[in-house]
């Protein structure tokens, strides 16, 4: 029996599940638009839309046409669409991400520190007379944690209403422009029937990364995306001027990018032909000039060492960036223990999970990403892993590229073209792993809202206090909202602060957590009051 018969007898009396899948599939439209949309429920529902994709091809002896029918043109009525509105699309892709995660910044959560970091550095770009950017730590220069200097174009945002929600939005633009990009770059490649192009679409989108740098607080890896994708398109159309543009663009997010680029750069002057030998030239040049600019200059001049904090997720290993370098042979057995340990066979899962039927064809893109994978194993702890975090930013679009190299090569060898069958498999796999890892869910986001208004009042009389008054809070959940100031003192973790701290203090922000009970001073009143929190002034 061939395969062409084998399939059609295993979908014979298929179509007897259709009813059932679009019953329960009306349901959890009818939960999703009240709200009562939760990760169990997604699971369920991307694997009935797969199993739909998976069938409607195959539905035999004419039995339910017309819903057959139907299935198919929808499918195809919504890929023709997204790929001939891309901006369109982008435009519904950022209303989205808003309503589903930005309207955080209009009320307190758990969170808070990474924003209002980012948001304090921004809002003040001078330290003694000099462009360094201020950070609260100590208020000291912030590049001694980080070299962004993006961060002076956000300047802006200091005088503006909640500048935390365009924080977000700022990420939000720039995820769904690389969309927008990606979704024209997809159709200008390839002239092939549409499904095989909402497959790849589904594919680069599927991985768990995304849902770090579309949920996490705002943080510049949400920005890497983008440029890398421009950088890949310059250099598939070979223009080395964008390519240079792009990169210095990138490199001015984070420090870790001339990293990247140095080893990238590496790879393409090594192995590559004459156009890839120019761009990784220039990439491996302007990586190296920033890189010693940072570490050796930078870094040194502030306070005379060429490591950034970030050492100290090597402590094990190493005390300076050379030694954890050559930590393999210098401290063998530390080394075997840091990549031998099981959080990194899952992080390893993540990554490779949506990729892993196009890695045949594509796999040399995951040699740029390397330096984030094996710097992420090699650290202690599991915040470099969790995809739940940030730190995937420099990793999606290198993923991207391989699906997009492994697509072509499998379109190529005719493996696709002929079993239509495996075309609806690598969809249904899509969807499946999409869905499973991002949860997006602008109804509840909205319900969060309107149900935390006594939170929105609180966190509105934090937002308008004066920005020259100094601030002082044992919590960082409340740094979206006071941080785009001079001064901010946060004590989180203690019992103990002296009258002589609250010197100079105009406010006091108070978590009561049951834990750490804090004296406020005599002078002091309660202005305002959200639950735990209390914002005194300090007369």
């Amino acid at each position: 029996m061939d395969l062409l018969s084998t399939r059609n007898l295993l979908f014979r009396y298929s179509y007897l599940l259709i009813p059932v899948i679009w019953f329960f599939s009306i349901l959890l439209c009818i939960f999703f638009i009240f709200g009562f949309y939760t990760k169990d429920i997604m699971r369920i529902n991307s694997v009935l839309v797969a199993v739909l994709i998976l069938l409607y091809p195959n539905i035999l002896d004419g039995k339910i046409l017309k819903i057959q029918n139907k299935l198919n043109s929808y499918l195809e009525i919504f890929s023709k669409w997204i790929f001939i509105n891309p901006w369109k699309c982008g435009v519904i892709v950022f209303f989205i991400l808003f309503f589903s995660y930005g309207l955080k910044g209009f009320y307190l959560t758990d969170t808070g520190y990474d924003t209002g970091f980012f948001l304090q550095a921004l809002s003040n770009p001078y330290l003694n007379g000099t462009y360094q950017l201020v950070s609260f730590e100590n208020n000291a220069s912030f590049f001694r944690n980080h070299f962004q200097p993006y961060l002076f174009l956000l300047f802006p945002f200091k005088y503006l209403p909640y500048p935390s929600i365009f924080l977000y939005s700022t990420a939000y633009i720039f995820l769904s422009l690389t969309l927008v990009i990606g979704i024209k770059f997809i159709n200008s490649e390839f002239d092939f029937p549409i499904v095989q192009k909402i497959t790849l679409l589904l594919t680069c989108l599927s991985s768990p990364f995304w849902d770090g740098l579309s949920s996490y607080e705002f943080h510049e890896l949400a920005l890497v995306p983008f440029f890398y994708l421009l950088i890949f398109i310059s250099w598939y159309n070979k223009s080395i001027i964008k390519i240079i543009f792009f990169s210095l663009m990138a490199l001015s997010l984070k420090e870790t990018v001339a990293i990247t680029f140095i080893f990238s750069g590496l790879l393409m002057i090594i192995f590559g032909k004459s156009f890839d030998k120019k761009a990784g030239l220039a990439l491996f040049l302007m990586g190296s000039i920033i890189y010693m600019l940072y570490f050796k200059v930078i870094l040194v001049s502030l306070y005379d060492k060429s490591n950034s904090y970030f050492i100290s997720y090597y402590s094990t290993l190493g005390n300076t960036m050379l030694e954890v370098a050559l930590s393999p042979f210098l401290k063998t057995q530390n080394w075997l223990i840091a990549m031998l340990q099981s959080k990194n066979i899952i992080y390893i899962f993540y990554v490779i999970l949506p990729v892993i039927l196009y890695l045949k064809g594509g796999f040399k893109a995951l040699f740029f990403a390397f330096p984030l994978i094996y710097t992420s194993i090699l650290a202690s702890g599991k915040n470099l892993l969790d995809y739940k975090n940030q730190y995937g930013g420099e990793l999606v679009i290198p993923l991207c590229i391989c699906a997009f190299f492994g697509y072509k090569h499998l379109i190529k060898k005719n493996k696709l073209q002929n079993l239509f069958f495996n075309q609806r498999l690598l969809l249904s796999f899509s969807i499946i792993v999409f869905f499973e890892f991002l949860f997006i869910n602008p109804v509840q986001g909205m319900k969060e809202l309107h149900k935390n208004k006594e939170n929105v009042k609180f966190t509105y009389e934090l937002q308008n206090l004066p920005l020259n008054y100094v601030v002082l809070t044992n919590t960082s959940s409340v740094f979206p909202f006071v941080g785009q100031r001079e001064k901010i003192i946060l004590k989180e973790y203690t019992s103990e602060i002296s009258p002589e701290q609250f010197l100079g203090v105009n406010y006091f922000i108070y978590l009561d957590n049951g834990i750490y009970k804090i004296k406020t001073p005599i002078n002091a009143k309660i202005v305002s009051n959200y639950k735990d929190y209390y914002l005194y002034k300090i007369d």
